[in-house]
């Protein structure tokens, strides 16, 4: 098990341009921050969220972040989970598929998370006018 190659540094650049980072998964909470800590990823994120029940859960996150939807960008590996709820409230979204057969119409897609940087870079870019 490994984070993306250059994600600590990624999510590190995106917080520093005043981007709040949340990681909201259906994984249960229990060890979550030892394995966070592990992967050297345990300080990338202002918000972790686990059982989240998603993708019925997602309305509650997005309730809760009470930002515009065209300012939040939500990134997944499963539509239907991730990415759904996000969609149809008007957020971007961005699907990382791996093997090029999830369902879905996001955003944009690749085929896995370093290949989203520049992407969400300039997303920034146009969300915040930064």
């Amino acid at each position: 098990m490994h984070a993306p190659a250059g994600f600590a540094a990624f999510a590190r650049d995106l917080r520093e341009r005043g981007a709040r980072l949340l990681l909201v998964t259906n994984a249960p909470g229990e060890g979550l921050d030892s394995i966070l800590a592990l992967l050297g990823i345990d300080a990338c994120f202002d918000r972790v969220i686990a059982d989240a029940g998603k993708p019925g859960g997602m309305h509650a996150v997005l309730d809760d972040i009470a930002g515009e939807a065209s300012t939040v960008l939500s990134i997944g590996d499963i539509w239907v989970n991730d990415l759904s709820v996000p969609h149809r409230r008007g957020a971007a979204t961005a699907l990382i598929d791996g093997h090029g057969n999830q369902p879905g119409t996001p955003d944009v897609r690749v085929r896995a998370m370093p290949d989203l940087y520049m992407w969400v870079q300039r997303w920034i870019e146009g969300a915040t006018g930064a």
